[in-house]
């Protein structure tokens, strides 16, 4: 992780709101956050729910994740997708009853994976403080902070809007690169977390969704309710 980082003076106060609301009982020290999850996800506008259970491990010490899911769309063929960033390095990995069907990797999704990382730091609170995330009001619009993150040759920029408690309800990138066929098109992007709950020494959001805006409208392409979060010492998996 490059170190580059720094806050504005009202970004660091607004982050340290932020940090004491993510831990209710005073700041704890990890390396990590091991998260399950469970729910549903879509491929296009009113097509059928596809559920999941899924875990996932963020890391504190460097931008790096791994999404591991298993679908049930038949109970005898199992379809399972990792979605992470590791090594600097983003990667989509579609399997169907262990034979990979589906891959997504280079430039546009290194760009993607790492914006998701930084998006989900309130799921990973430990890693609000890391020195490489650059923070900064966001000129005129009160309680909306910029977190900013460089990894080497690849960079990432989201806007969180923070509550007067601390809470983060919204995050969002102006473009994000969404996959259309073979080719990735910049596409408005966002998240909404709720129902924050205390797990694990920290208060993390149990619920989110996830949209693109496409020209249609909003499309809510992901949702997930966490059913357990606790913080990791090692890997996580």
């Amino acid at each position: 992780m490059t170190s580059s980082g720094g806050s504005t003076p009202d970004a660091a106060a607004m982050l340290e709101r932020m940090t004491a609301f993510a831990f209710p009982g005073g700041r704890i020290e990890a390396r990590g956050v091991l998260l399950r999850q469970r729910g549903q996800m879509w491929r296009e506008r009113g097509g059928a729910a596809m559920p999941f259970e899924a875990t996932q491990y963020l890391d504190a010490t460097r931008p790096q994740f791994r999404w591991s899911a298993r679908f049930h769309l038949a109970k005898v063929v199992p379809l399972s997708v990792i979605d992470a960033y590791e090594g600097g390095r983003g990667r989509l990995d579609v399997r169907v009853a262990g034979l990979r069907v589906a891959r997504a990797e280079g430039p546009e999704t290194d760009e993607g994976e790492l914006l998701r990382y930084l998006s989900e730091l309130p799921w990973c609170p430990f890693a609000m403080s890391h020195p490489a995330i650059e923070w900064a009001s966001v000129e005129g619009e009160p309680g909306r902070l910029r977190a900013t993150l460089r990894d080497g040759r690849i960079g990432a920029s989201v806007v969180f809007t923070v509550g007067g408690d601390g809470a983060v309800s919204r995050v969002e990138a102006a473009m994000r690169p969404r996959q259309v066929g073979k080719r990735f098109e910049p596409t408005p992007w966002w998240g909404e977390f709720g129902g924050y709950s205390d797990l694990g020494g920290m208060r993390v959001p149990t619920r989110a969704s996830v949209f693109w805006g496409l020209a249609g409208g909003p499309f809510e392409y992901f949702r997930c309710e966490v059913t357990s979060a606790e913080a990791a010492g090692g890997e996580g998996r």
